[in-house]
């Protein structure tokens, strides 16, 4: 039998790593923007402290022919094409993205509370001008499909 000693220092350490964890949730839920913001911002939704934060906007169809399937038919509508720094020379080719939605640029069109969504990178955008373009589904996925453009949450998985 344990002594009453051996007891509390059992307990003390349950009562630590309890708090451990409710912290480590709180810290990933603030990763992203507050939840039930004015924009209608969402938490964390799989993204750690690890990910990067860019801006998106819809990647409208046709999605092929594309760089990374060519003319080959694609197995998901849930594609991505991508800017030069996340293109890596043809590297990320085929490579899932998981993103979420931090804020919209229309707060009469808000984020998605709480979901991501994983896109595959089909294509290469050169000039779109922001980190990179999410098809029209997996856009809606996120956030109000009449959102102009995002600022996102994103990790490769």
């Amino acid at each position: 039998m344990m002594g009453k000693a051996m007891k509390v220092l059992l307990m003390l350490c349950m009562v630590g790593y309890l708090a451990s964890v409710a912290f480590a949730i709180r810290v990933n839920d603030d990763n992203g923007a507050e939840e039930g913001g004015a924009n209608g911002e969402g938490g964390a939704s799989g993204i750690g402290n690890g990910g990067s934060t860019g801006t998106a906007s819809v990647y409208d169809p046709p999605y092929s022919p594309n760089q990374c399937y060519g003319d080959d038919p694609l197995t998901t509508t849930l594609v991505a094409t991508v800017s030069e720094a996340l293109w890596a020379g043809g590297d990320n080719c085929k490579k899932t993205l998981r993103v979420r939605c931090i804020k919209s640029s229309d707060a009469s069109k808000p984020c998605k509370l709480h979901t991501s969504v994983d896109v595959k990178v089909a294509d290469y955008c050169p000039d779109c001008g922001i980190t990179f373009q999410i098809s029209d589904d997996a856009y809606a996925k996120i956030a109000d499909p009449a959102a102009p453009s995002l600022q996102v949450g994103y990790t490769w998985v």
